[in-house]
């Protein structure tokens, strides 16, 4: 999502020059400090993804049930403090049970659970819709 920081000069020439190839990636800036910072979408985001698992599949996070084989891309900052960056430096690699058990507090739930969770999502609809 485009915010204060937002350049649209210098994400027009980037374009221009070749160096983004979706339409919705961006040059943004921190709005304390003004310091640019990519945010990069679709074939972007997936180049910044393939340059990350260039350097080694391992897990860069290896918390408690770590499977040690990374298969999905982390960002070290978070959306809501700002400090979300699709840049090389702020992006790590992750496993599965890393990046979402723990990393994000989620638990994907298939199998067995698959049934509780479809009733618990349609429970929180219709909620919703009575409000």
């Amino acid at each position: 999502m485009r915010s204060d920081g937002y350049d649209a000069k210098v994400t027009k020439l980037l374009f221009r020059e070749g160096f983004f190839k979706d339409r919705r990636s961006y040059l943004g800036h921190t709005v304390g400090d003004m310091e640019p910072h990519l945010h990069l979408e679709g074939e972007d985001r997936m180049n910044l993804r393939n340059r990350l698992f260039r350097k080694g599949t391992y897990c860069q996070l290896m918390m408690s049930g770590c499977t040690g084989i990374a298969t999905e891309m982390d960002h070290k900052g978070e959306a809501v403090d700002g400090t979300r960056f699709d840049e090389l430096a702020w992006v790590r690699r992750a496993c599965h049970s890393c990046h979402h058990n723990h990393r994000h507090g989620r638990t994907v739930r298939f199998g067995p659970d698959r049934p509780q969770a479809e009733q618990e999502f349609i429970d929180i609809c219709e909620r919703e819709d009575r409000q």
